[in-house]
Order: structure tokens, then sequence, then C-alpha cells
């Protein structure tokens, strides 16, 4: 193969390491195709080409005329953001010492526009030569117009001549864009996306009305941008703007959301004044970050200075009690809630019932939420999350009746928090009526939802109707595998678990740490000890899974039930996580199945040196050694039974 061919053919392989000079080669003789590293070159018509070259070369511009269309599309995109927003984009033109580089370059996101791109929208050139014969006009009414004042005839010219390449971007859009000059006072602002507004900003002399400021405040709170806040920070700082009265209101929320808490501190420190706005973005900031306490103290500090709270202040309260499970502060949030009369806020409802459901105040829960104006799915699916995670399927049941009755349909959340309830319940009947408004309202698509079915079906005992679910799934993910696998375990056929469990794996799909716990439980209770050795080690070596306590026991189980005591005390002993009081039970059970007294005295003192307060697993030592019925070893079982005496 000659060293042309090797080229066009690395070239065909990726085009896009390859600059295409043919649109814009001055030089007949120069390249078509430049590598972009290496600066290799290749011409279309160059005589050691193979035959096949332009064979290649009219199916790939084939390929590209498909997509002509939408190339021309974003063309005509770009070149109406230039000539609506013209600042934001360099103008070359003049001032570009290479032919080939571009006429525009947009100033953040980098795109480039050229003059002669034969994919220009045909109107672009029209609308470039109306602006120059503006602007011609427009210097030659300034010159006659202005000619008996020098300097301002200087000034005028300066911001309207082309040759001037320091001309700034904003004179330049007031020149170019614009029917008739106006000042940036009473120019549109608010049409500009934040980094367009900060740009131009930070380009003018002096600062624009506060308006405007407080506008642009605004846009970088939505956006949550730590890099424009800190830029707009800097800049209200240079202007001394920084604890003005209205402006440092809205600087403190709009640092808040943007990361820069300590920044927003300082903000609100050094204001004279603070509003709600103020007071309450910053407790949300310190409730965000864990400082809980600092956020209580600062809404004490709110009251004594007689600043009226809002909902949003409360909504940030009540969330930290609920991290904190303080639910004595939290009926306390709600007793003011009510004395503002805010116990009607749907919002403020909807964090009420959260916390009361989660605290087990089910009563609570349900009493605030029938006591909303308006009842809305989120807070419906609270309260049912709450007593799904109770296990109170027919309260769930109950509740999903009362929604529906209210005419709120159920969501994929509904959906899946009640499938859980059921699931755990063993409630096939709710769980098959719930997959019928699956159907109905259109969840079948829902990943999330499906995936639940599955589990519910196979915990059920269900297998047929699993399997059915799980072949209409769009993308089965672990929970679906895992789901099934567990059914086939649960009815004794862990061959088919097994043979599932590596389905998946082939398939793609990743186990997660229930997946591992199923397939190491299958392995115990089959007897299956190099297996679960290698399931063991796969898990944390090959798919980065830290075993739990839950993994250990499994494994200790694995041990004991084989007879391999050593092993299991070895593990016992020396695994990371801190064994519990089934870890002991495990190790302590497999000693008395094969009869080893020795093992079981081991694991005995190793009991008393770390579990002493655990007088159950003494109550066993005592069973495996009556059980064993070993005189020589009736004193220890007494001595045993006497520890059991004094800990009881």
């Amino acid at each position: 193969m000659s060293n042309v061919e090797h080229l066009w053919r690395e070239f065909f392989a990726d085009p896009s390491q390859w600059w295409d000079r043919r649109k814009r080669k001055t030089n007949l003789n120069a390249p078509d195709f430049q590598h972009k590293r290496s600066r290799r070159s290749l011409w279309v018509n160059g005589h050691d080409n193979p035959g096949w070259v332009k064979l290649m070369l009219d199916q790939q511009w084939e390929e590209k005329k498909k997509d002509q269309s939408v190339s021309s599309q974003m063309k005509d995109s770009m070149w109406k953001e230039y000539f609506t927003n013209p600042f934001v984009w360099w103008d070359n033109r003049t001032t570009k010492k290479n032919p080939m580089a571009p006429d525009f370059k947009h100033k953040v996101t980098k795109q480039t526009l050229w003059l002669d791109d034969p994919e220009n929208p045909p109107w672009v050139s029209l609308k470039l030569g109306l602006e120059l014969e503006k602007q011609k006009t427009d210097e030659f009414l300034n010159v006659n117009s202005l000619a008996g004042n020098p300097g301002l005839l200087f000034n005028q010219s300066a911001k309207v001549g082309t040759e001037n390449a320091n001309m700034s971007t904003a004179s330049f859009f007031v020149q170019a864009n614009m029917e008739k000059p106006k000042t940036l006072d009473n120019f549109d602002w608010k049409a500009l996306s934040l980094e367009q507004a900060v740009l131009l900003l930070e380009e003018q002399a002096s600062p624009p009305p506060i308006d405007i400021l407080a506008n642009i405040l605004h846009k970088c709170r939505r956006k949550r941008s730590l890099v424009y806040a800190n830029r707009i920070n800097n800049y209200l700082t240079k202007n001394n703007l920084k604890f003005h009265r209205r402006l440092g209101n809205y600087l403190v929320p709009m640092l808040v959301d943007c990361g820069c808490l300590q920044d927003a501190q300082n903000v609100f420190v050094g204001l004279r004044e603070r509003n709600e706005f103020s007071w309450s973005s910053l407790i949300h900031g310190y409730c965000e970050c864990g400082d809980f306490k600092r956020a209580f103290s600062l809404y004490k500090d709110m009251r004594e200075q007689d600043v009226h709270p809002s909902p949003y202040t409360f909504l940030s309260l009540l969330k930290s009690c609920i991290r904190l499970d303080d639910i004595e502060r939290g009926q306390e949030m709600h007793n003011l809630i009510i004395i503002f009369g805010y116990e009607h806020e749907g919002s403020i409802g909807n964090i009420l019932v959260d916390m009361y459901s989660r605290s087990g105040a089910h009563a609570d829960a349900q009493a605030v939420l029938f006591g909303l104006s308006t009842r809305d799915v989120v807070a419906w699916t609270t309260l049912i999350a709450g007593y799904a995670d109770c296990g109170l399927a027919e309260k769930v049941w109950e509740c999903l009746g009362w929604m529906h009755s209210d005419g709120v349909a159920s969501d994929a959340a509904a959906h899946i928090c009640s499938l859980k309830a059921f699931s755990n319940a063993g409630a096939i009947d709710y769980g098959r009526d719930v997959h019928s408004q699956v159907i109905m309202g259109g969840f079948e698509e829902d990943n999330l939802v499906v995936n639940v079915l599955v589990d519910m079906y196979a915990k059920c005992g269900f297998l047929e109707e699993a399997w059915n679910v799980f072949n209409k799934v769009p993308m089965q993910g672990v929970v679906s595998w895992t789901a099934l696998i567990s059914g086939h375990a649960r009815i004794g056929e862990c061959e088919v678990a097994f043979e599932l469990f590596e389905e998946m794996i082939g398939t793609g799909v990743h186990p997660n740490d229930a997946t591992f716990l199923i397939v190491l439980s299958m392995c115990s209770h089959a007897g299956m000890v190099e297996k679960g050795l290698s399931y063991f080690q796969l898990m944390e070596n090959e798919y980065g899974i830290t075993p739990t306590l839950d993994h250990y026991n499994c494994m200790l189980d694995l041990l004991g039930r084989s007879g391999q005591l050593n092993a299991a005390m070895l593990m016992l002993e020396n695994m990371p996580v801190t064994p519990n009081l089934i870890s002991w039970k495990t190790v302590l059970s497999g000693c008395r199945k094969w009869g080893n007294v020795g093992a079981a005295k081991q694991v005995y003192e190793l009991a008393m040196r770390k579990y002493t307060n655990h007088s159950s697993v003494l109550a066993l030592m005592c069973n495996i050694f009556g059980d064993l019925n070993i005189m020589r070893d009736f004193k220890m079982s007494n001595k045993v039974q006497m520890d059991i005496e004094v800990k009881e």
C-alpha cells in the first residue's frame, strides 16, 4: 500500500481530524485536505490517488447533502443572532491577517461565520450591504452636520469608523443595529441573555439604572451560575453598589443560590436595611449546607427585629427539622405557621405532611393533608409513601381511593410507592389493580414503574406475570433482573437464578449490592463455597461494590454451613465492618451444627470482649454445650448460665 493510499484511508476513517480547505483556499496549488496535527496534505486531483478516492468523495458529498438543510438552518440561526446582538460577536473583517480566518466569532460560544461561505442564507449579503450603506450615509451626515465642532466630529467619526480596530462592541451595536442611535439607559437589557448582559455591563464606563441591575441579578439567580455571580459581585463592589438598599437585598439571594454563602453573609452584614427576602434566603442557605444551628439562630434574630417571615422562611426551617429528625421543633414551626396563616399554603402543607409521615405521626399527616385547600399529587404521594414505609398496605390502598375521588390521578411516584407497599405485604390483588392504572395512565414505558411491577409479581410468587412484564420493559435494568433472580431463588430454582445472573452480566447490566446479596445467599443455602467466594471477590474487584455487613454475614453463613469454621472466625475477626448480633449467632450456629466445641469457645471469648451486653449470644453458647451434652464442659456451661443470669 502506497503512502498516499494510506493517508486517504486514514482520512475516510475519521474526516474530523482533517481540515477541509477546498472552499477557502486562495492558491490553486494548495492542498485540499490537511491533517490537524501532523499537517500531512492530500489533493483531490493528485496523480498518485487510488481510483476509489473520487468514488468515496462523491459518496461523502451525497451524505453531506442530506445534512445540508440542517446546516443551512444552523447558519441561518447564527446570522440572525449576529444581526440581533452583534455586540457579542468579534468583527474581524478589517483586522484579520489570515484571509482564511473567520470574519465573525462569537465571544462566548466561539462559533464562527464567513462572508464567503456558500451555505450562508441569500439574505445575509443583502443585509450586510444595507448595513454598509447606512453606515456610509450616517458618516456623511455626521461629517457635514458637525463640521463646526471638531471635537464632537472626532468622537462621532471614531464611533462609526470601521478603520478603528479598538471600537467597543457596545458602540458598534448602537451604530450597526439600531435604526436611531439611543443611549444604553433605554436599551432593551431584558432581551439579553445573562452572558450577553454581563459582558455588556463590564464594558460600560458607568452602571445602568438600578432596575436593569436588579434584572441581571434575577437572571443570574435563576441560572445559578457561580462564575457570573462572582463577576456581578465584583462589578457591584467596584461601583460601590454592593450595599445599596435595594440591590443588596437582591444580591444576597443571588449569591446564596449560586453557592457563594460566605459572600452572601458578608453582604447581609453590611446592609443597613434588610428585608424578608434577604433574611429568608440566608436562612435557606444555611439550611441547605447543614448549618441548622446558624439557620435557627438567624430566624430568632429575624423575629427580634420584627421582620415578618414568609412561607419560604418556614419551608427551609421545616426541611431542617426533617433532616434533624426533630419532630418537636417541627411542631413548634407548625404552630407558628398557623399563627401567621400559612397552614393552607400548598408547599407548606406538602412539607408538613412529609415531616409527620417520616416521624410515623400518620394521623397528623393526614389531618394536615385534608386541611389543605387544594391537594395535589405531591401531597397525596407523600402520605402514601409514609404509609408504605411502615408496611401499611391497607392504608395505602385507602389513600389511593381518596386521591382518585379527589380528582387527582396517580403519577409515576405514586405508582411506585403503592406497588412497593403491596409488594412487601404480598397484596397481589391491590398490585394488579395498580397495574391496570399504570396501563390506563400510559406509564407502561416508564422504566422505574415497570421495574417495580416486575419486583412485585416476583416477590408475590407470580413469576409468569413477572416475566410477561419484564419482556415488555423498554430498558431492562438491574432492578428488574434482580427481582427475577430473587423470585426464582425464593422458590428454590437456584440454577435458573444463577443463569439469569450470568445472562444479566452478559447483556451489560451491572449487578448492584442487592443482587450480590441474593446470589451470595443462594450460594450459602446450596453449599457452593467456591462459587460464593468467587462472587464475593467479583463484587469488589470487578464492580467496585464495597461489601456491607449483610454481605459479610452471608459469607459467614456460607463458611459456617460448609464446616469451614476457621475461615469463618478469621473473617469475623478481620472484616472491616463491626460484627452485629447476627454475625456472632451465625458463626456459633455453625459450631453447633458441626459439634466444634473448641471453635465455639474461641467465638464465645471474642464475643465477650466485643459484645458483652448481648445475653442472647451467651444463651446460644449455653444451648450449644447443652445440646452437645459434653460432661467435661459442664462447668463452662454453668458459668455461661451464670453470666446470663447476671446480665439479665
